[in-house]
């Protein structure tokens, strides 16, 4: 089986809680039919190798990786990130850039759903809050979604490590976590998953939403109720 492998070693603190409350609230409203089940994660990484099929095994060390639509070329290095819809890697692409390559598996066609909607909404949105989707491949019966690499880790992580937050650095990510949703509600997105494990940081400490395997566009009728655009009014 081929082997992923390692690549080589080498703000403002006023008050936001009210609006937080508001906004969470907000995402509670638009989709109050979530069931919690499926937000459930897988933490422990176990193996830090992705073994892929020996057919796409053979294709990736040809090619030397990864070959996107658009001509760029990424190389696929150790897991760094386990979840219910993917696996996550770390990669590079041909002119040096570090990403994110989330592996899917096209198992079923709610699988292949998922994966449709993530890609169909990350790739229209662009904020300094929300991760930025940079290409998506296709290889077998496997979806390679690139993104941008955030290495800060989550705030999971952060909690952690720290434990209690203080009350300047919990406004900061308030306010950049409502900056996000405002973002996405104003282009009619909800991400029905937001939890500390789904907002990422960033090297200056500022955070990004991510994770949109959940997330729904919405059609908003002016003189009427919000509904799921995947659904039938």
């Amino acid at each position: 089986m081929y082997h992923v492998q390692n690549p080589e070693d080498g703000n403002s603190s006023e008050d936001t809680f009210s609006t937080s409350s508001s906004m969470m609230l907000q995402e509670k409203h638009l989709d109050k039919d979530f069931d919690s089940e499926f937000s459930e994660e897988i933490d422990d990484l176990g193996d830090k190798c992705f073994h892929f099929d020996r057919e796409v095994a053979a294709r990736i060390e040809e090619q030397k990786g990864i070959v996107c639509s658009e001509g760029h070329q990424y190389s696929l290095f150790d897991v760094i990130g386990r979840g219910a819809y993917g696996t996550v890697l770390n990669g590079m692409r041909e002119d040096g850039r570090p990403v994110a390559v989330k592996v899917m598996t096209e198992a079923s066609e709610e699988t292949a759903s998922e994966r449709n909607q993530e890609v169909s909404l990350l790739r229209n949105l662009r904020h300094n809050h929300v991760l930025e989707l940079l290409s998506v491949a296709e290889m077998g019966r496997y979806v390679f979604i690139i993104m941008e690499l955030i290495t800060g880790g989550s705030l999971r992580d952060i909690a952690s490590k720290v434990g209690r937050l203080s009350p300047g650095q919990t406004a900061a990510y308030t306010a950049d976590i409502l900056a996000g949703l405002d973002y996405l509600h104003r282009h009619n997105v909800i991400h029905r998953d937001i939890k500390p494990e789904n907002v990422l940081l960033n090297t200056e400490g500022r955070c990004k939403l991510a994770d949109f395997g959940l997330a729904r566009r919405l059609h908003v009728d002016i003189l009427g109720p919000v509904h799921d655009a995947s659904c039938k009014p």
